[in-house]
C-alpha cells in the first residue's frame, strides 16, 4: 500500500494544483479547474488527478498524510479585481476621515518602475476600497509616548457606531493614532460598540488595529485591517470547508495555510491577512532552494497566474523580508518575504476603449472561465488567453490535458469584432499587440523591483512559475 506523507495545494484564479509526496520522496502533480464557489471541489479533483498516476485515491491512501499545506491567490485576486466585501465601517480620529483615500506619498509610487519612481511622472492614488460615507471620525488623542492628551469623546463614538450599524455594515474597523502605544481609546470604542449592539440585538466583528498588528504607522495599519475584512476574511468559510472535506476523506493531518513570512497558520486563526500572497511566497521559497542548490547568487522570481503577476528577489542567496509591504498598490504593515504584486494575468479581459482609442486590459479577470474560447463559460469579452490561442501559443485540444476543449475559431471571431475592427488592424497583429501590452507591464514591474533597490537586471537570473509564467515572462525577458 502506498503511504502518502504530504499534500501541498495551490488554488489559483484559473487552476488548482496539488503536489503529493510519498514516504520514498517520490511525488506526483495534479491539476484541475478552480471552483471558486466551492474551492474544496477543485482541490479534490486536483488530488484525484495526481493520485490517478498512482492507481489509488485519497480515500484509500489519505490516512497516512502527516502534512497538509494550502496556498492560493483567491484573497489577492479579490483585492486586485476590486471584488471584495466593501460593506465595512471605519472609525478613525476626527480630522483623519480621508486617511484611507489619501494614503501616504509612498503609496502613490511604490509600485512604479524605476523611471516612474525617479520622476514621479505617473503616480496615482489607488481606488478606495470602501465609500467615504462609511468612515466616521471621533475626537480624542493619544500622543506618541502613549499619553492621553485629549479624552475620547464617548458621545461621538456612540453616534459613529450607531450610524454605521444603521447602514448595515458587516464589520467595524477602528484605527486611532498611536494606539500601538496605548490601546485604551480603541478599547473604549469596542466596549461602546458591544453595548450598542447588545441593545440593538446585532452582532458584528469589531476589529482594532491595536490588536491586529500594533506597530507604528496609521496608514498601513488601517489598510491592513480594512483589506483583512475586504479580501481575506471572505475566504475563511472556504478554508474551513476545505479542512472539513479532507477530514471526511480520511486525511488526519490538520490543514495549515502558508503565510507571507513563510510559516503556516490554521484557518481558524484570528487574522488571515498574512495568507494573502501564500501562493507566490511558496514559489519564492522554492526559488531560494534553487539558488542554494545550483549556486546562483541573484535570482528574480516571477509568478504569472490568471489574475496577478508576482515578483520577488533572492539577493546574494538571501531572501529579504520587510515589515512594510505593498499589495494591490496599498501599503500594509504585515511581515512579508519581500514580494510585490500587480494585476496582470492570463485571464485578464482585453477591451477597446472608445475614449482613449486604445486597447486596455483588466482589472477584472475571467479566472476559471478562461475566455471566450471556452464555449461553456458564457463569456462575451476577450481575454489574454484568447489572444494566445489564436496565435498558436496554446494547444486548444490539450488545455488541462484535453479536459477543457477550447474553440480557436470562436476566439478569433471575438478578437476580430471587439479589438481588431475598432483599430482597423489584422486580428493576429491585434492579439500580439494585446500580449505585448501586458508583457510590457510585467517587464516594467520586474525592472521596478530590481532597479528600485539600486541593482541592475542583467545581474539577475530570471525564474518563472505559475500557469502562464514560461509563456509570458520569456517574452518579457527577451525584450
Amino acid at each position: 500500500m502506498i503511504k502518502l506523507k504530504a499534500i501541498a495545494l495551490d488554488t489559483g484564479g484559473t487552476m488548482t494544483d496539488s503536489f503529493i509526496i510519498d514516504e520514498t520522496g517520490a511525488f506526483t502533480v495534479g491539476k484541475a479547474q478552480t471552483t471558486p464557489e466551492n474551492e474544496a471541489n477543485g482541490i479534490l479533483n486536483s488530488i484525484a488527478d495526481s493520485l490517478f498516476y498512482r492507481s489509488t485515491s485519497i480515500e484509500e491512501s489519505g490516512n497516512t498524510v502527516d502534512a497538509l499545506v494550502y496556498s492560493g491567490t483567491a484573497m489577492l485576486n479579490r483585492l486586485l479585481e476590486r471584488e471584495g466585501n466593501s460593506n465595512i465601517g471605519v472609525i478613525v480620529n476626527a480630522g483623519f476621515e480621508d486617511l484611507l483615500r489619501l494614503g501616504r506619498a509612498l503609496q502613490c509610487w511604490i509600485w512604479l518602475d524605476y523611471g516612474g519612481r525617479l520622476h514621479a511622472r505617473e503616480h496615482e492614488h489607488p481606488e478606495p476600497l470602501i465609500p467615504r460615507k462609511q468612515i466616521k471620525g471621533v475626537r480624542g488623542r493619544i500622543n506618541f509616548w502613549g499619553e492621553e492628551l485629549i479624552p475620547l469623546y464617548e458621545e461621538e463614538a456612540k453616534k459613529a457606531v450607531e450610524e454605521l450599524l444603521n447602514m448595515g455594515v458587516d464589520s467595524i474597523c477602528v484605527c486611532l493614532l498611536c494606539s500601538y502605544m496605548n490601546a485604551s481609546h480603541e478599547m473604549q470604542i469596542k466596549y461602546i460598540a458591544e453595548d450598542i449592539m447588545k441593545e440593538k440585538g446585532k452582532e458584528i466583528p469589531i476589529i482594532l488595529s491595536s490588536e491586529h498588528n500594533p506597530v507604528r504607522g496609521e496608514t498601513p495599519r488601517l489598510n491592513a485591517i480594512v483589506i483583512e475584512q475586504y479580501a481575506a476574511e471572505p475566504s475563511r468559510v472556504q478554508l474551513i470547508k476545505i479542512a472539513e472535506r479532507l477530514k471526511e476523506k480520511g486525511v488526519p493531518a490538520p490543514l495549515r495555510i502558508l503565510t507571507s513570512y513563510g510559516g503556516t497558520i490554521s484557518p481558524h486563526h484570528k487574522s488571515l491577512i498574512p495568507t494573502m500572497v501564500s501562493g507566490p511566497i511558496g514559489g519564492l521559497i522554492g526559488t531560494k532552494f534553487i539558488s542554494d542548490e545550483y549556486g546562483i547568487k541573484n535570482l528574480v522570481s516571477s509568478d504569472v497566474g490568471g489574475t496577478s503577476f508576482d515578483v520577488g528577489l533572492v539577493m546574494e542567496r538571501y531572501v529579504p523580508a520587510k515589515w512594510e509591504s505593498s499589495l494591490g498598490k496599498f501599503i500594509l504593515n504585515i511581515p512579508m518575504i519581500a514580494l510585490d504584486s500587480i494585476g496582470a494575468g492570463t485571464g485578464m479581459y482585453v477591451r477597446y476603449n472608445d475614449i482613449s482609442r486604445r486597447l486596455e486590459f483588466g482589472p477584472e479577470s475571467a479566472g476559471y472561465k478562461i475566455g471566450v474560447c471556452n464555449e461553456q463559460s458564457g463569456l462575451e469579452t476577450v481575454t489574454m488567453t484568447d489572444c494566445s490561442i489564436i496565435l498558436g501559443y496554446l494547444n486548444p485540444d490539450y488545455f488541462l490535458g484535453g479536459k477543457i476543449p477550447l474553440n480557436k475559431k470562436r476566439a478569433f471571431k471575438y478578437i476580430e469584432e471587439q479589438l481588431a475592427e475598432p483599430i482597423k488592424a489584422d486580428p493576429y497583429i491585434t492579439a500580439r499587440g494585446a500580449l505585448d501590452l501586458i508583457e510590457i507591464n510585467m517587464k516594467n514591474h520586474l525592472n521596478g523591483m530590481i532597479q528600485g533597490l539600486g541593482f541592475r537586471p542583467e545581474n539577475y537570473t530570471l525564474i518563472s512559475f505559475g500557469g502562464g509564467g514560461p509563456l509570458h515572462v520569456e517574452d518579457t525577458h527577451r525584450d
